[in-house]
């Protein structure tokens, strides 16, 4: 749920460096991000997302108190490596073991694994925005990308991702309330 609710890829959040709710948004500070072209001109360094997804549950306070009680705080891997003892350790698992897993946690859900990658956190809440008629320059921001012309400063600011926010709430609410359905955007 991190992965979609910050418009992560799994490698965004194997670089984190620490995790936090502030009201109805959660951030994920990162150390550095999956880029091509300029670095500027991708991922700030601050990942912004909405608490709540599809659902009003507070998953993320008892996401966070699950992993207390297995001595993880927000400082350590949003996916750490299992020690053969059983104990999480303090690195992210690797890509190619998070694939694995997420793809049989969603076969034991008999749910279908067709184009699922390590991506597909990212695009959810993009391809579903795109049905709901968020603007282009709106995805954009909620992807962490600059559009041509904009620059650096644009898609670092915390306060400029407020207002797309905003929408991804709009939308996310109208899923919640069932006025909207993404597999059905008719």
């Amino acid at each position: 749920l991190c992965m979609i609710a910050f418009r992560a890829r799994y490698s965004d959040t194997a670089n984190s460096l620490g995790i936090a709710q502030d009201g109805a948004r959660i951030s994920m500070t990162v150390s550095h991000t999956k880029t091509s072209g300029r670095l500027t001109d991708r991922l700030p360094l601050i990942m912004l997302g909405p608490v709540s997804v599809v659902t009003s549950a507070a998953w993320f306070t008892s996401w966070l108190a699950l992993r207390a009680i297995h001595g993880l705080n927000s400082a350590d891997p949003l996916i750490p490596v299992m020690t053969e003892g059983g104990s999480w350790s303090s690195f992210p698992m690797r890509l190619a073991d998070f694939s694995f897993r997420l793809k049989r946690i969603l076969l034991m859900s008999d749910a279908s694994t067709t184009n699922v990658s390590s991506h597909s956190g990212k695009a959810t809440l993009l391809s579903w925005s795109s049905s709901f008629g968020l603007s282009l320059e709106v995805r954009s921001q909620l992807g962490y990308h600059a559009l041509r012309g904009q620059g650096a400063a644009r898609t670092y600011s915390r306060d400029k991702l407020e207002e797309p926010l905003r929408q991804l709430d709009r939308m996310l609410e109208s899923i919640r309330t069932l006025s909207w359905n993404p597999d059905d955007p008719h």
